[in-house]
């Protein structure tokens, strides 16, 4: 009696148990595929540069390393050839996989009679933005740190492919003031463009009760690593501060040592990452020239987002964490 019990008791093990834990095991696997949402695809429109702002190159970092499924890097403003170089040798020391690199529109859009026209060359940027779309198996995540040139100029090309295939347009620029800020300087009509644009965007405004710092401690610590990116990175670092005059550094906080950070919390939110260190108010974003203003409308149906609060120091551990891993 008791060796019968014990196969019976064998029989339920191996026919009903086992397989459910294998089961169960899969059924993980898929729900972690699903979170991942392979299937949306980043592009990173920025104005990188050899020695006028670094923080560009750190965004860059966070949008290789980060779980953004990367497909492209469109250099806008200061779009070189030593640029592309640069930014090719820098994707290298990061990411195993091709990024496709493409220069940006370096000129302001301009109105004729009434249509959007570019007044200069490199508008491989917005071909790339559509041809991207046009392939893409799911939607297409853009993430602008510069000015919004290449996305307008896709939008008027192609409307109707470019609203469908959209997931989030994500900026870093402005206000809540006036139109003053650099990105949006820049080029307005382009902000105007694409943030009057029905698209979801999320907001992340350069004003100085949300900006993040790397604190001097921080960037002399960078000084000390010899990994090839954190090299790369430091070198930046020394380029900038010999261009910028010590009375720049002095009036935006940055000298003798730190500097100044404006767009993470877009890098942190697109990757589902320290959700609870960023508070986001939904609602809708448009934009107003001739009052000058971007405006925010809080609505609870609305499909946009704007970074409302943040926790500094959280984010920033968790950068530093990110970077010198």
């Amino acid at each position: 009696m008791k060796i019968d019990n014990f196969r019976f008791w064998r029989k339920i093990l191996v026919f009903v148990l086992i397989p459910s834990l294998f089961y169960g095991c899969v059924g993980d696997n898929k729900a972690t595929e699903r979170n991942e949402n392979v299937d949306v695809v980043s592009i990173l429109s920025t104005d990188l540069s050899i020695d006028r702002d670094p923080d560009d190159w750190f965004d860059l970092f966070l949008f290789l390393r980060l779980q953004l499924n990367p497909s492209g890097v469109i250099l806008d403003h200061y779009a070189s050839d030593d640029i592309e170089n640069m930014t090719a040798r820098f994707i290298a020391m990061i990411n195993e996989k091709d990024i496709t690199i493409k220069k940006g529109l370096q000129n302001q859009l301009l109105l004729s009679e009434g249509e959007l026209v570019n007044g200069g060359d490199f508008q491989d940027g917005a071909e790339f933005i559509l041809e991207t779309m046009r392939n893409a198996k799911g939607k297409v995540r853009l993430i602008a740190v510069g000015t919004r040139r290449n996305e307008a100029l896709a939008y008027m090309k192609d409307s109707s492919l470019f609203i469908n295939k959209v997931e989030k347009l994500y900026f870093a620029a402005g206000n809540h003031e006036n139109l003053d800020e650099v990105n949006i300087n820049r080029d307005r009509l382009a902000a105007d463009v694409i943030l009057n644009a029905p698209i979801p965007k999320v907001w992340v405004p350069c004003t100085q009760d949300l900006k993040l710092l790397m604190s001097g401690e921080l960037e002399e610590k960078l000084t000390a690593f010899e990994q090839p990116t954190l090299k790369f990175l430091n070198e930046r670092m020394k380029a900038w501060r010999a261009y910028r005059p010590d009375d720049f550094l002095k009036r935006t906080g940055q000298y003798p040592l730190g500097k100044n950070l404006w767009s993470f919390p877009a890098f942190f939110h697109a990757a589902g990452l320290a959700s609870g260190a960023m508070a986001f108010t939904k609602g809708r974003i448009s934009m107003n020239l001739s009052e000058e203003r971007i405006v925010f409308e809080p609505a609870s149906g609305g499909m946009d987002l704007v970074l409302t609060n943040r926790d500094h120091d959280r984010l920033i551990d968790t950068f530093w964490r990110i970077l010198t891993d």
